[in-house]
């Protein structure tokens, strides 16, 4: 016997003798009649669609209460994205480079930010603690990272415990996946006419007057009308 402890439950005669009518059944009535082996293939596949439906059945009464509760909170169109902070990320990061994986694109793309994203990938059990797993897409938010996962218990993921940390779109999106480049102005002193700089009997067409420090006044440049213009002279 392959399975004592089940034979032991479900071997008696009232089974042995319910199994050997079916058989004998199929063998009057039935058109294949080739083996047991076949017979008993058949039975196993009853067994899975009365049994094994049972099983999902009390199984996803279970699961449909967390489950479903958490994948609702992340479903819809830029609802899968969260941000995590640099404090939370560093250890799963730190694991992923034990591992031979190449975070620094993403630790210099968080650290610029200041702060990491994650996106919702499922529910998840974590140490026995249901928990939502969440992609550390390293490479980039448009490839998909299903073996890099990071978990927060459900109890953490509230609606108003989520709301303040929802990205207002992908990371790609709102080009956070962009080394920003500090760039420096040059800022050039404005330059202070003097004396030295305007040529004997220039004109200085902001001051409307002629600014040859020799001037002794008679060269035709000071303008008695307010209406006149330098270039009338």
């Amino acid at each position: 016997m392959r399975h004592q402890q089940i034979q032991t439950v479900i071997d008696n005669p009232e089974t042995r003798k319910f199994l050997k009518d079916l058989f004998q059944k199929n063998l009057t009535e039935g058109t294949d009649k080739t083996s047991v082996l076949r017979f008993g293939e058949a039975l196993v596949d009853i067994l899975k669609d009365e049994v094994g439906s049972m099983r999902g059945k009390r199984s996803s009464s279970v699961d449909n209460g967390w489950r479903s509760e958490i994948k609702a909170r992340f479903s819809g169109r830029g609802k899968q994205w969260i941000k995590v902070s640099l404090e939370y990320i560093k250890p799963y990061l730190d694991n992923l480079e034990s591992e031979g994986i190449d975070v620094s694109n993403y630790r210099s793309w968080t650290t610029q930010a200041g702060f990491a994203w994650i996106r919702y990938a499922g529910s998840r059990v974590n140490d026995g603690v249901n928990s939502g797993g969440f992609e550390i897409r390293t490479t980039g938010s448009k490839i998909d990272h299903p073996k890099q996962l990071c978990y927060i218990p459900v109890t953490s993921l509230s609606e108003d415990q989520i709301s303040d940390f929802r990205l207002s779109g992908t990371p790609f999106g709102m080009k956070l996946e962009e080394i920003r480049e500090e760039v420096v102005e040059d800022i050039e002193e404005d330059e202070v006419a003097t004396e030295s700089d305007y040529p004997e009997g220039v004109f200085d067409c902001i001051e409307d007057r002629c600014v040859d420090p020799e001037c002794d006044g008679n060269c035709g440049g000071d303008l008695d009308d307010d209406n006149d213009s330098i270039y009338d002279i």
